[in-house]
């Protein structure tokens, strides 16, 4: 059976990782059995330092300036997803050296056990990489929630919000895939369509194929969007806006739009993406109007505590992924996004407001997502 063309780079990504695995599990093999101890020593750290070099070579490889530097391309995402997917997956290596080689010789039973343990190490990554980028990296949800809000005025008790973010449209995520997401969103026929930012990943994604497929939502309201880090990495926030308005989409851009609903009115504001670490919403301020219900989107959903203190009763963003990769179990739930912020996935409060943070649609680093599935969010607004 012939692969699907939109699965071959992550499948390229999975061969890498398979001929890594192999070529080190060999190589520690035969440093366990080197007797000379200065000899074993150095295999050991060459072995150790080749999953550094390969973490740095992807974290490298999503440096503005790095990318600048080399040829655009799909070989960018492909060698960076490699990288630190084995990176990454270099602990499970290491276990099952590890449990290889304390197998006990005198012992059949427990030697058998313990190599069969080793064996099932070294498959983890692999299979675990296998499903993450193959299944639940595809597996779209549609994903309704139900946002309650005191002091909602009447005519907007009902507004239909359609959310779609961090599309990151890319070698690992194509045209046909983001087509789906579009369609779910235009069955919900909302009133109003939002596009939260991270359109692309790297240089030389299509941005312009992206915004011709943002431009078939259907919202009877219009549709609106704010700015994410990689519109910025590749400085392309402005043609991004210019373009945008081009095929109907508005984003906004440190500015706001008055929508009315009856007696209502919503007043949308947007910004770009708040960076972590500095003041967020400065120089914005105004942006918030009395006497109507104001919504803000901000990729970055740190920016909610200051949101609220300027008077938002809303904030749509994105940003996280979920988490991407993402783990639960035991009362503990982990994912590397809950190490620099509170605002990983679902509706959070803050006094009379609320937050709702999207797992989006795309992946970025690693085409794998586990345990955070990706989603088009309708959030409908109901007065509490």
């Amino acid at each position: 059976m012939i692969p699907h063309p939109r699965h071959l780079p992550a499948l390229t990504i999975v061969a890498i990782m398979l001929v890594l695995h192999f070529v080190m599990w060999r190589w520690s093999m035969a440093a366990a059995k080197v007797r000379s101890s200065k000899l074993r020593k150095c295999l050991v750290t060459v072995a150790t330092g080749i999953p550094v070099a390969l973490l740095l070579t992807g974290l490298s490889l999503g440096s503005t300036r790095v990318l600048q530097a080399l040829p655009p391309g799909r070989w960018v995402s492909v060698v960076r997803g490699a990288a630190l997917a084995w990176a990454l997956g270099f602990g499970w290596l290491f276990l099952a050296v590890w449990l290889w080689r304390k197998a006990p010789a005198f012992d059949p039973r427990r030697r058998r056990l313990l190599k069969a343990a080793g064996a099932a190490a070294l498959s983890v990554p692999v299979v675990a990489g296998g499903f993450g980028a193959f299944i639940a990296r595809t597996g779209l949800q549609a994903r309704e929630v139900e946002i309650r809000l005191d002091g909602l005025p009447p005519d907007l008790d009902g507004l239909r919000l359609a959310q779609l973010t961090d599309i990151h449209l890319s070698p690992f995520l194509s045209v046909k895939e983001l087509a789906r997401a579009v369609g779910m969103a235009n069955e919900w026929r909302a009133h109003i369509a939002l596009v939260t930012g991270d359109l692309i990943t790297d240089w030389g994604d299509p941005l312009d194929a992206c915004l011709r497929e943002l431009a078939l939502l259907r919202a009877s309201d219009g549709i609106f969007g704010c700015l994410g880090n990689h519109e910025g990495y590749v400085r392309a926030g402005s043609y991004c806006a210019r373009e945008g308005r081009r095929w109907g989409i508005r984003f906004l851009r440190s500015e706001s739009r008055a929508l009315r609903f009856g007696n209502a009115t919503l007043n949308l504001a947007g910004v770009d993406h708040q960076s972590m670490g500095e003041p967020y919403l400065v120089g914005v301020e105004n942006l918030v109007r009395g006497g109507s219900f104001n919504v803000l989107l901000s990729h970055n959903p740190d920016a909610f505590p200051a949101a609220v203190r300027q008077g938002y009763r809303l904030v749509i963003s994105g940003h996280t992924h979920g988490g991407q990769l993402a783990f639960e179990g035991m009362g503990v739930s982990f994912s590397i996004p809950r190490l620099f912020t509170p605002y990983v996935h679902g509706l959070y409060r803050e006094k009379d407001s609320a937050i709702y943070v999207s797992r989006g649609i795309g992946t970025v680093g690693i085409p794998v997502r586990l345990g955070a599935p990706p989603e088009v969010t309708l959030i409908r607004l109901c007065a509490s």
